[in-house]
């Protein structure tokens, strides 16, 4: 029985030294919480791009597609009829843990601004209440990556926007978002997965794509590139560099 019971203590203080030393490593990887100001973009849906640096706690890409009270949907739609030049509306959330909330998506206070929020832009609203409807895109930048030697960029939306984001690697390199013209086979692939991922292979490397240009491009899919049909890049939204140089 001494034997036993020696063994069951052993026993405790083994797991309660794994429990800790799990919880100790979970803490030492996680991010703090932080202000993860984001672009917000659409007029059928909303969708929010998450302002990214290479540094912690901000060296996610991420886009989610959100929903906001159709009072503050109208507010948002007006303040682009009212200044149809202006491409650039940011959300300022309120302080979360980005992973955290990505993987367990809750209701959050935020506010909207046309313009750069950190760059004289202008509140739209007040505190509105922001759901996050689905995780369209979501990755942490690896500090060893390097760049793909083709231009790469992810294609989401439906048959009535659809948009495209840069696929960011490694520092030095750009954000951008712009709108793309529909094609059949990029509805067709994109009515069953919530992005597609695109080769431009005419770009060269570290090149954004221009408005107005048609690109010879291939959908990356589980059996291999496809040559996607005729389609055209639309108005840019949103070009960053600055934020990603170093």
């Amino acid at each position: 029985m001494k034997t036993l019971h020696s063994l069951t203590i052993l026993l405790g203080l083994f797991f309660g030294f794994a429990i800790n030393a799990q919880a100790q490593s979970m803490h030492h990887h996680s991010d703090p919480p932080s202000v993860h100001g984001m672009l917000l973009f659409g007029n059928e849906k909303i969708y929010l791009s998450h302002l990214p640096m290479f540094h912690s706690p901000h060296d996610y890409q991420v886009i989610l597609e959100a929903e906001i009270s159709e009072q503050d949907r109208e507010a948002y739609l007006q303040a682009k009829k009212n200044k149809p030049n202006e491409t650039v509306y940011t959300l300022v959330p309120e302080v979360f843990v980005l992973p955290e909330m990505v993987n367990n998506p809750r209701a959050f206070k935020a506010n909207i601004f046309q313009g750069h929020f950190e760059r004289g832009g202008t509140p739209i609203t007040g505190s509105i209440t922001v759901n996050i409807s689905k995780v369209i895109y979501f990755k942490k930048f690896e500090p060893n990556n390097t760049h793909p030697e083709t231009v790469k960029y992810i294609y989401f939306g439906d048959v009535n926007e659809i948009f495209g984001a840069h696929l960011i690697s490694a520092k030095p390199d750009f954000d951008h978002i712009v709108e793309v013209g529909t094609s059949p086979m990029l509805l067709e692939l994109l009515s069953s997965k919530p992005y597609v991922e695109v080769e431009l292979t005419e770009l060269q490397k570290q090149t954004p794509v221009k408005a107005g240009f048609s690109p010879i491009s291939f959908a990356i899919t589980e059996s291999g590139p496809i040559e996607l049909d005729i389609y055209k890049i639309g108005k840019k939204l949103y070009l960053e560099f600055g934020d990603l140089s170093f």
